[in-house]
């Protein structure tokens, strides 16, 4: 995701995302799995669909840094492969092109562990499940930059 640093009602950002589609290929047609990029506009107000954020960095130029998403290659041939490993290359496809982003943690080990590590937390919480009584409209993020949890 990408949006204004301060929230505030009504801003809008942008959703990179790739994500593993059903579909009728071939002929005759044969139900087959692959892999498609979206992005999309969306508000920075929370929705069900986000539970947690992990801040890397900011971007210095939108323009460049959705070029890099859109030139990140689909591994659609490779078993193994899923959306972390795309968001790795992507990570290095931005950090690459020195007008992508201005500033950014730069080991991806460590970007990675710390998602991983943020959302195991949510979820030994009870943040996820309904079990709990949380405030839905505030989405807790994970700032790398700072060290620290923001709720807005």
């Amino acid at each position: 995701m990408v949006g204004p640093e301060k929230e505030s009602k009504g801003n809008r950002g942008k959703r990179f995302h790739v994500k593993r589609v059903l579909s009728l290929l071939g002929d005759p047609p044969t139900a087959e799995f692959y892999w498609d990029f979206e992005e999309i506009d969306i508000s920075m107000e929370p929705t069900s669909m986000i539970l947690a954020r992990v801040l890397i960095g900011r971007v210095k130029d939108l323009t460049r840094f959705r070029l890099v998403l859109w030139r990140t290659p689909l591994q659609q041939e490779v078993k193994a492969w899923n959306w972390v490993d795309w968001i790795e290359e992507a990570f290095h496809g931005a950090i690459q092109d020195s007008e992508a982003l201005e500033t950014y943690i730069t080991d991806w080990a460590v970007i990675k562990e710390t998602a991983m590590r943020y959302v195991e937390l949510k979820r030994l919480a009870r943040r996820f499940d309904g079990t709990r009584a949380y405030d839905f409209t505030k989405v807790p993020t994970w700032d790398m930059l700072r060290g620290a949890e923001t709720i807005p």
